[in-house]
């Protein structure tokens, strides 16, 4: 596996690790992602020096627990939200939590910290960005945001640097009220992901909103929290696009339509091609099959393998380098195809007898 964690000066790596006193955040609710917890906090442990971090959690499984007794300089704090019955709870969960993990770390831990980087659990950290955050000049501001300017939907709050204040703390607080405000209105949600507006979600949609976001602008401020924000680039801290990895790249955020390869097994599409995400795509495997031999050693189970840890590694990437790698491909890619149109034959099916009743 290529290794894009760049090693730093000794002077660069002192500051980085002993100058800045800055833990990452994650949240994880259910079993569905337990794979990409896993590789998230294994490229942690390699890429940035094994800083510390916390996982916000909640509804796991018994692999989790696994995960836990894995990695034990992580710190797991158990939450007790009720998703059951409250739909805009449930769907807005990442605001919610977010915000008391902040007001967790600000009540807790402040002495302990004064920077928290939060992550959505599809990222990977390749290598430490704090020396390279610091020589940008945003660690004065109270919270950071990643964005693409030159795309519809600039903000993506998949990754969010913030001062762990008090202040900080209310920004967050407020930005989880905007958005339940959001989820309460169906016109707001379809604004919200629609690609007439400049949203890609009601989170975003919602911070969008409350900083009065604009291109030309570097630099903003939320009043009522009195707060100052800067924004930093996604192609280098939250890269959600399908490209290559460059020396440039700190942080991968295998989004949306990543999800439907990464865990589910599904075909690249024409807005993810194959081609164009194979360099990303590799280096994420190659770090979960790195990060499922080190649960196996830690834990000393030999039950888990790359097929049942929560990421699908289909045969051909196996094959990548001989003569069977590219039939291995057609066959994983036409039995999809035949799958997809399976289902919809079901459920055109489905309508037509729902429509005789």
């Amino acid at each position: 596996m290529t290794n894009y964690s760049k090693k730093y000066s000794l002077e660069d790596h002192r500051y980085s690790s002993l100058s800045i006193k800055k833990c990452y955040v994650i949240c994880l609710f259910g079993d569905k992602f337990d794979g990409m917890l896993l590789t998230l906090l294994y490229s942690l442990q390699e890429n940035t020096n094994n800083c510390d971090c916390f996982v916000f959690h909640q509804d796991n499984s018994p692999m989790f627990e696994d995960i836990k007794k894995a990695f034990t300089n992580v710190e797991f704090v158990k939450t007790s939200f009720n998703f059951e019955n409250n739909y805009i709870l449930r769907i807005s969960s990442k605001t919610l939590i977010w915000s008391y993990a902040l007001e967790y770390l600000y009540n807790l831990k402040r002495n302990s910290y004064d920077y928290a980087l939060f992550l959505d659990v599809d990222t990977l950290v390749l290598k430490d960005p704090w020396f390279f955050l610091s020589n940008l000049g945003v660690l004065d501001a109270d919270v950071v945001i990643t964005v693409k300017d030159k795309e519809i939907w600039p903000i993506n709050t998949g990754v969010i640097l913030t001062k762990i204040s008090e202040r900080s703390s209310c920004f967050f607080n407020f930005w989880k009220k905007y958005t339940f405000k959001l989820f309460e209105s169906a016109d707001s949600i379809q604004k919200a992901t629609s690609s007439a507006y400049p949203y890609g979600g009601v989170d975003q949609m919602s911070m969008h909103n409350i900083i009065n976001y604009s291109a030309e602008k570097n630099n903003f401020t939320e009043d009522s929290c009195d707060v100052s924000i800067k924004k930093i680039h996604c192609a280098n801290f939250n890269q959600t696009n399908s490209t290559a990895i460059t020396n440039d790249t700190f942080i991968i955020h295998y989004k949306s339509g990543w999800q439907r390869v990464l865990i589910d097994g599904k075909n690249f599409t024409k807005l993810r091609t194959k081609e164009d995400s194979s360099e990303m795509y590799n280096y994420y495997l190659e770090m979960y099959k790195s990060s499922v031999r080190y649960l196996k050693a830690k834990i000393q189970n030999s039950h888990y393998n790359y097929s049942n840890c929560g990421i699908y590694l289909p045969m051909y990437t196996r094959f990548n380098n001989s003569t069977i790698g590219l039939p291995l491909y057609y066959t994983h890619y036409f039995r999809n195809k035949i799958c997809y149109y399976f289902e919809l034959l079901q459920r055109a099916l489905k309508k037509l007898q729902d429509y005789i009743k």
